[in-house]
């Protein structure tokens, strides 16, 4: 079977890159304001031993783990004039006083954060809204917020950017060794 065959598969799916939510915070929010968000990516440093020859030998290093950046259409409010559930602004001030920084010159703690953000996954979706992969940030916390800029001679949606450093992360798919769970439906059907 060719390439092109292989692609035309009535059971085959590729795995889309607009197919995504996120969730995180405490209790968990499912953050469907999500415009864009990286996966997880993993380094490996090199170690570079000479040898008496001259020539040089390389070895993988330990791993590390690089930052996530998301960016969140920033809400708004809804036609009651309520933003407590709609203002992503307001979702992402909460988690960062949860994580224990609430005035300046306060820090944010490892601990704290790790119980305001709880888990913060990432969940990739196939056509029907089943889950495909999910990836879990272990012990996330903020390294970076930005609330967006303002400017009168644009009609963009306001957006917030925000860096989550973590320790590692954990991938699971739908459908390998092993079931994550049973897959259902994260997105509304009309």
């Amino acid at each position: 079977m060719s390439f092109g065959d292989f692609l035309v598969q009535s059971h085959y799916e590729p795995k889309q890159n607009y197919r995504f939510i996120v969730q995180m915070g405490d209790p968990a929010r499912i953050m469907w304001e999500a415009k864009t968000v990286n996966k997880p990516k993993l380094n490996f440093s090199v170690v570079e031993l000479n040898n008496v020859d001259g020539t040089s030998v390389f070895f993988p290093a330990s791993p590390s783990w690089d930052p996530i950046t998301i960016t969140f259409m920033a809400g708004g409010s809804d036609s009651m004039l309520k933003t407590e559930n709609t203002d992503v602004s307001r979702g992402i001030i909460e988690i960062l006083a949860a994580c224990g920084y609430d005035k300046y010159g306060e820090r944010q703690y490892k601990g704290s954060a790790n119980d305001a953000f709880n888990e913060l996954l990432i969940r990739q979706l196939n056509s029907e809204g089943d889950l495909a992969e999910e990836w879990i940030l272990i012990n996330p916390f903020f390294e970076r917020i930005d609330f967006g800029d303002l400017d009168y001679t644009s009609e963009d949606l306001s957006e917030i950017t925000i860096t989550v450093r973590y320790d590692h992360a954990e991938v699971k798919f739908a459908n390998g060794p092993e079931i994550v769970r049973e897959a259902t439906k994260l997105i509304p059907t009309t």
